[in-house]
């Protein structure tokens, strides 16, 4: 991919800034990061220390700190963000939440916990809304991804059930009663007229955990999942982006 000299300065910048942490960051490597919108830098950040923020949570911080949102902008950081936690949480999730529109990569990281992973995205389209689960599922599973644990709230469950990508359930409860016509439920969605269109688990297991029960089981195939729904993925839809240099990753 070719890169505009603009690309080529902001990317320079961070590697100034990765510099200053020269002399802290062992074992960790030094790493820059430069947010820029509309040709302008509005945020900088480097990894000072190991421990400490990575360099893109700097930029965003540095971005809170003086009352900027970083939506829409691009981020320049001289080593692919990491995708795991180690001293500090992913930094891809950072990135995300943000609402950074683009990613210019300065190198990718060796490391097996990274290694591309933190530079790659699946896009799927869009159903009522919300992103396609079925389609998703289909898209992971190109990539060797044959296992998703899905921890959410009561929309995301009820759309994974109706979805009918669920396998298996782990439902705890808690010794805790809510009152009210209003209270919520685990489960939201459009629910079932009656009983006998109930989700069922299978080959269940109960276990006590602390002062909550755990109820375990396998998802019993439900005339609720809605297989005119389901997509396949294709190519178009998942888009990578790799850079090839060589790097050390950071915790």
């Amino acid at each position: 991919m070719a890169h505009s000299e603009a690309d080529i300065e902001y990317m320079r910048r961070a590697i100034e800034l990765a510099r200053r942490g020269t002399g802290f960051t062992n074992p960790n490597p030094l790493v820059g990061a430069v947010l820029v919108r509309n040709g302008e830098i509005i945020a900088e950040g480097w990894h000072a220390r190991c421990g400490d923020l990575h360099a893109e949570r700097a930029a965003l911080a540095n971005c809170r700190a003086r009352n900027i949102s970083p939506e829409g902008a691009t981020l320049y950081v001289t080593l692919e963000p990491c995708c795991h936690t180690g001293k500090q949480p992913p930094c891809t999730e950072a990135v995300i939440e943000s609402g950074i529109a683009h990613v210019v990569v300065g190198s990718t990281d060796p490391n097996p916990l990274v290694a591309g992973r933190g530079c790659e995205i699946v896009r799927v389209p869009e159903h009522d809304g919300r992103i396609d689960l079925r389609q998703l599922m289909a898209a992971l599973g190109k990539r060797g991804i044959d296992s998703v644990f899905i921890e959410g709230g009561a929309t995301l469950a009820a759309c994974a059930l109706e979805a009918g990508i669920v396998n298996h359930v782990q439902a705890f409860i808690a010794p805790k009663i809510f009152a009210g016509v209003g209270a919520p439920s685990p489960l939201g969605g459009t629910g079932v007229e009656s009983p006998d269109q109930a989700w069922m688990l299978s080959a269940t297991t109960v276990e006590r955990i602390g002062d909550d029960v755990l109820i375990e089981g396998d998802i019993v195939a439900s005339a609720n999942a809605a297989p005119e729904h389901a997509t396949t993925a294709h190519d178009d839809e998942i888009a990578n982006a790799a850079p090839k240099e060589d790097a050390c990753s950071q915790d």
